[in-house]
């Protein structure tokens, strides 16, 4: 078994890598916290799946539901 203790591009290809070699083939959907280059690794190893940022979908509900006082 693999531990990848820094957050790191080298650490992201190698854990996909490592995910692919188990089984897994196919992803529909990616929610990361947005660390620097995990997304082009993603995009990289799975190229049909979708890449959210987990900010970004939090933001959305947040701002959608509220509303601004001016």
């Amino acid at each position: 078994m693999n531990y990848f203790q820094e957050n790191h591009q080298k650490n992201y290809k190698d854990m996909l890598e490592d995910l692919k070699k188990r089984g897994l083939n196919r992803v529909l959907l990616f929610v990361t916290d947005g660390l620097k280059g995990i997304k082009e690794k993603l995009e990289e190893a799975f190229p049909k799946s979708k890449v959210s940022n987990v900010l970004d979908a939090c933001n959305k509900k947040y701002f959608t539901k509220s509303k601004i006082k001016r």
